[in-house]
């Protein structure tokens, strides 16, 4: 159950990711969406790859170290799967390019990336898991 409050929660989030900078290991598409779920949740699903990592390379070696392939299986074991078409504001998005993960808030999935916070139509994301 989501707390009082989430929405003005997750519009902060939000809101704070336009600003600050993209940082492998620090402020990445994962990092900032466990974040989230951390704020929910008050349990931090990256608790045991947090700052393990600083590069792109160091990052895909962490994650084939715990056994996945993408960053999208990583949320597998953390958050309920649920179908894309019943994704809602707050949930957790798979990005149908790179596999990133990313946050629901109505039509749009936002994602942090290179060029900083982005966008994609919600309805074009593969893989959906509920927060909540």
């Amino acid at each position: 159950m989501r707390p009082p409050g989430w929405e003005s929660l997750l519009a902060a989030h939000l809101a704070a990711a336009r600003t600050r900078p993209f940082a492998w290991g620090d402020h990445d598409c994962v990092l900032w969406s466990a974040e989230w779920v951390a704020t929910l949740s008050g349990t931090d699903p990256a608790a045991d790859w947090r700052g393990k990592y600083a590069t792109a390379e160091e990052a895909a070696s962490v994650l084939a170290a715990m056994g996945f392939t993408s960053w999208a299986d990583l949320a597998a074991p953390h958050l309920p799967a649920i179908p894309v078409a019943r994704a809602r504001r707050g949930d957790i998005m798979a990005h149908p390019v790179n596999g990133g993960l990313g946050i629901c808030d109505g039509i749009h999935a936002y994602f942090v990336t290179e060029r900083g916070l982005t966008r994609v139509e919600y309805t074009k994301c593969p893989r959906a898991w509920a927060v909540g």
